[in-house]
């Protein structure tokens, strides 16, 4: 039976019975399908197999299952977005805290890197439970682990504690392992849906809308910093989370950009070095700084040029062009003044007022490309950690 007219008429059954959850409508189809087939086995044809099985269904019975499926899904992932709102009023808490000199800052700081690993944990589980049949569960795992970790050495750090070295080299590890591993399943099963990308889709709105958050609170803080004449850790702190935030949402967006299209081969290498080029860096204590800058700077140019090939207004391209470009020329001035080649009098130059306003337009510019957007919410972050930085 499994012609491609068969399927499709009986895919558009399902649809106009109003089914637009994929997974459930795929679940269904391949119900639907081996029910016929096996009346055909029996002989009969299908066009006959096929008004039986239809009319052995009851009224609006997909709709209805359509949606008790949707509400245990909303409650499943209920707790994953209970605990990433938790995350972020703890991590504002904390940072105000801190900044005031009140007790309990550093538990409150801790408190939210807990939130968000639950968060994390939450939805991933629930992701894989609901989802066994999609391909790259293990590898979505060995990201998330890896998230966890990095998250753990942060802690390790404010804290003081030891086995801070530890923690990061493991997490980079994981984190790398994972690159390699969605890399391979997107190029043997491209055009599939794996799991991975589908959790980003159902999640991505919500991740942009944290890390706005997070970049408004890192900024904030450090605009206090600078008029205080001081420089303010906790700001330092939410700045990092939001840059290494972005990089995995941008890595993600790249992902699925690739999932569907085999013949994007070359684009799926130079994602895999943009993930290595924003995870190697984490290693600050063993890589010199001169490494780490040119690692910054090939992830600057290859995500760019990423976006840039994936932008179909004609009107915004130049205009991320242009903006790509001057960070890029921006983030080389400072990575030589950090080097010593540059006069360090050249902070009061890249970092001034008028070129923080030129940095604010492509939010405006980007507000409706979400892979844009994610770029620069990056870039904004990293000029922000290095606005009131001491040289």
């Amino acid at each position: 039976m499994r012609t491609k007219l068969d399927i499709e008429e009986i895919e558009l059954f399902l649809d106009r019975q109003g089914l637009s959850f994929k997974p459930l409508k795929a679940e269904l189809l391949d119900h639907l399908i081996s029910d016929v087939e096996s009346r055909m086995r029996y002989g009969e044809t299908f066009e006959i197999a096929w008004n039986q099985v239809k009319g052995e269904i009851p009224s609006n019975h997909f709709k209805i299952l359509q949606q008790q499926t949707m509400e245990t899904i909303d409650t499943r992932f209920r707790i994953s977005r209970i605990f990433s709102n938790l995350f972020l009023a703890l991590m504002i808490m904390g940072s105000f805290f801190k900044f005031m000199h009140l007790p309990g800052a550093g538990i409150l700081l801790i408190s939210s890197f807990i939130a968000l690993a639950i968060s994390l944990l939450s939805g991933s589980l629930s992701g894989l439970i609901i989802n066994r049949g999609k391909q790259g569960g293990i590898w979505l795992v060995t990201l998330v682990l890896g998230v966890l970790l990095l998250l753990t050495a942060y802690c390790f750090r404010i804290l003081h504690l030891p086995g801070a070295e530890l923690a990061a080299i493991v997490s980079v590890g994981l984190l790398l392992v994972s690159v390699l591993g969605i890399t391979i399943i997107i190029r043997r099963h491209s055009g599939e849906e794996n799991l991975l990308t589908f959790l980003h889709e159902k999640y991505a709105s919500s991740i942009q809308r944290a890390l706005v958050v997070l970049l408004s609170v890192g900024v904030l803080f450090k605009i206090v910093a600078a008029a205080k004449g001081s420089d303010f850790f906790v700001g330092d702190v939410t700045l990092i989370l939001l840059i290494y935030g972005a990089g995995i949402q941008l890595l993600l967006f790249l992902w699925r950009a690739m999932a569907g299209n085999i013949q994007q081969s070359q684009n799926m290498v130079l994602t895999a070095i943009c993930a290595i080029c924003l995870f190697l860096p984490i290693l600050n204590f063993y890589i010199p700084f001169a490494p780490r800058m040119v690692m910054a700077f090939t992830f600057y140019i290859l995500s760019g040029y990423l976006i840039y090939q994936r932008v179909d207004n004609v009107t915004i391209r130049p205009w991320f062009l242009l903006f790509a470009g001057l960070n890029i020329v921006h983030f080389m001035g400072w990575s030589l003044m950090k080097m010593e080649v540059l006069p360090g009098d050249v902070q009061n130059i890249l970092y001034s007022i008028p070129v923080a306003i030129i940095f604010v337009v492509p939010f405006w510019l980007f507000r409706k490309n979400k892979l844009m957007l994610t770029y620069w919410v990056l870039v904004f972050g990293a000029f922000a950690l290095q606005f009131t930085q001491n040289i």
